[in-house]
């Protein structure tokens, strides 16, 4: 049985959790949301330790031009083989286009410019004036459209929510409470600092990144 945005109905959660009581084999039941899974209410996640959680990413620019890709394989087995000395074809602008355009099926199919900005601007606006006010009552709602624009300007640089908040006027706690919405409705996306160790990767700061903005989906 699948079910599409069960967060909007949580006490289905329940209801899967009796039937599982009952002695249901696993995998009976396959659940989707534009919503983190704990992003829901404590109360509400009755199945924690009895769901696998899978984040759904973007159409991949293999799949999207139909090449078979082969880079995990090839990362595994022979990371040699990644290094060459071969100049890419792509150039800057396409490389601007492909990003603009994301890997999100629905704003694929825009068969014009203007039609994938209006289908993105709807998006966002719906996700943050309905999806954010679902699960949590904001005091300063009007400042998080804004936040999310600083937030955009950051993208691939050291994220630094203090920078994004104060002059729109928030707190950096406030601030800080706001981007966790955002994460949670995946549209935008915290990238760990990298490290040679597990201490070095912990103390470094993170990177935002988009998500749904550039056209990459995200759900659970």
């Amino acid at each position: 049985m699948c079910i599409d945005e069960y967060q909007k109905v949580p006490a289905v959660l329940d209801v899967i959790k009796a039937e599982m009581n009952k002695g249901a084999a696993p995998g009976r039941f396959i659940l989707a949301g534009s919503t983190r899974h704990d992003a829901l209410p404590p109360a509400t996640q009755a199945l924690t330790g009895r769901l696998e959680r899978i984040t759904i990413y973007p159409l991949s620019q293999g799949e999207i031009g139909g090449v078979m890709e082969t880079f995990v394989t090839t990362a595994l087995v022979d990371p040699s083989e990644l290094v060459t000395s071969r100049t890419s074809n792509t150039v800057r602008n396409e490389y601007i286009e492909r990003v603009c355009i994301g890997g999100f099926p629905l704003a694929l199919r825009a068969t014009t410019e203007r039609a994938r900005r209006s289908w993105f601007d709807n998006y966002v606006r719906l996700s943050l004036e309905r999806d954010v006010l679902a699960f949590s009552k904001l005091r300063q709602k009007d400042k998080l459209n804004d936040l999310l624009k600083r937030m955009v300007g950051q993208t691939g640089q050291v994220i630094n929510i203090h920078a994004a908040g104060e002059p729109i006027g928030l707190t950096k706690p406030t601030a800080e409470s706001y981007v966790a919405l955002l994460e949670k409705l995946f549209l935008i996306y915290r990238l760990e600092a990298w490290g040679k160790t597990l201490y070095t990767r912990t103390i470094k700061t993170p990177k935002v990144a988009l998500r749904k903005l550039a056209g990459c989906d995200g759900g659970e």
